[in-house]
């Protein structure tokens, strides 16, 4: 993530296998290591994952018994449309699972009203990109860009009066959608972090997003080559 939500694609992995086992190598075992990578930039800079969000709307149990295994950076995540109170403007709400593990809410209709707008806007590679904007590296294919688009909004009809009552998010079945999930909970993952550190450890009234950003520039979460030698 950049300044101003512009996202870069880094890595896209798919681990494909049995989900069952807590202990299969093949999904599992891989998302361990994974989560103990290490991505050194051109310039030397060194950075790890500050935060994982495992959706747990499949296998819930086995989510939150992975999630327990690490005590921070790691947690359990659960889409839901629009949040209880329509008077509630807010991306996520905190949640405790029954294993007494940290999870979130994430109200995943503002994330996809923000990037299906975002999605297709243009730039002309002169100056600031527009504001969110997502990149992705060339050797990225039609398929995967593919399940950017899978989802469309639609006029909610309420099926015992016919009537209209409002939108939502529609996927046609059976239609890969991943990294369009991916997208929403990776800009959920970035607002957890920057409430984290404004609001939690802090203090401030509200989000202050500037000063995060500023914060990540002086190397909030990278470590830079002369600390290593």
């Amino acid at each position: 993530w950049c300044r101003d939500r512009r996202a870069v694609l880094v890595d896209y992995w798919r681990y494909e296998g049995p989900t069952d086992n807590l202990d299969e190598p093949r999904t599992w075992g891989r998302l361990r290591e994974l989560l103990g990578k290490e991505y050194v930039a051109d310039d030397g800079k060194t950075y790890v994952l500050e935060i994982t969000l495992i959706d747990s709307g499949y296998r819930t149990d086995d989510v939150y018994r992975f999630c327990s295994e690490y005590t921070k950076g790691v947690y359990p995540v659960k889409g839901v449309d629009t949040p209880n109170s329509a008077n509630e403007r807010r991306e996520f709400a905190t949640m405790e699972t029954p294993n007494g593990v940290t999870g979130f809410l994430v109200y995943v209709n503002f994330y996809k009203d923000r990037w299906s707008s975002a999605l297709r806007r243009d730039w002309d590679s002169q100056g600031l990109q527009p504001s969110p904007f997502f990149n992705a590296p060339g050797n990225i294919d039609d398929r995967q860009l593919r399940e950017l688009t899978r989802e469309v909004k639609r006029e909610r009809i309420e099926k015992t009066t016919g009537k209209r009552v409002g939108s939502e998010w529609y996927r046609t079945p059976h239609a890969d959608n991943e990294l369009w999930d991916c997208l929403v909970y990776a800009n959920a993952a970035l607002d957890l972090i920057a409430w984290n550190l404004t609001r939690e450890q802090l203090e401030m009234e509200h989000t202050n997003w500037t000063y995060f950003y500023d914060r990540c520039e002086q190397g909030l979460f990278f470590e830079n080559p002369a600390a290593r030698s």
